[in-house]
């Protein structure tokens, strides 16, 4: 799945933009973010992550955020 897709996905959600962020499982783990007018990313509080498997697409907020960076991070 191409990131512009990804992108396109969190634009209708309301943020700027995804930058692919690992894996984890079988999925391609993504988060969205917003961008100030020069293009850097601003802060948006809890992270916001994006699941890709098989070309579908995965919202996921809260506390399984934290469980799913942690597996990646750790």
């Amino acid at each position: 799945m191409s990131l512009d897709r990804v992108s396109a996905y969190v634009k209708e959600k309301g943020f700027d933009a995804a930058k692919k962020t690992g894996t984890w499982k079988d999925y391609t783990v993504y988060t969205a973010f917003f961008e100030d007018k020069d293009g850097k990313s601003i802060p948006t509080g809890l992270p916001i992550l994006v699941l890709e498997k098989n070309g579908t697409l995965k919202w996921v907020t809260g506390i399984k955020v934290f469980s799913i960076l942690d597996e990646i991070f750790h």
